[in-house]
């Protein structure tokens, strides 16, 4: 008995072309287990995305590199730098709602 057995497996995916079954064998034979797949445009959906986007903002926009091992080097100092401050991701939506 698998620990999930009972309970629907919901699963995001952004649509690159491995993350697409060539064939649904496999999710036939668990139903439980649903595929949703993020907008192609939607990027900010993804967190690696957000953390790749303050990244770029932070250690390499602007910068003037030379060779690959500056760009190594100014991703490992923002990754040192940024680390001890790190935390989750708090996904928000706000309230739009007429008050």
């Amino acid at each position: 008995m698998s620990l999930y057995s009972d309970q629907e497996i919901q699963v995001i995916l952004d649509n690159l072309t491995p993350h697409q079954p060539k064939r649904d064998r496999w999710l036939k034979r668990h139903p439980r287990v649903a595929l949703h797949y993020r907008p192609i445009s939607a990027s900010w959906l993804s967190q690696i995305e957000i953390w790749f986007s303050i990244l770029s903002r932070s250690a390499l926009q602007g910068g003037n590199f030379t060779s690959p091992k500056q760009i190594r080097e100014a991703i490992a100092k923002f990754i040192e730098l940024s680390n001890p401050q790190a935390a989750p991701f708090q996904w928000t939506k706000p309230d739009i709602s007429p008050k």
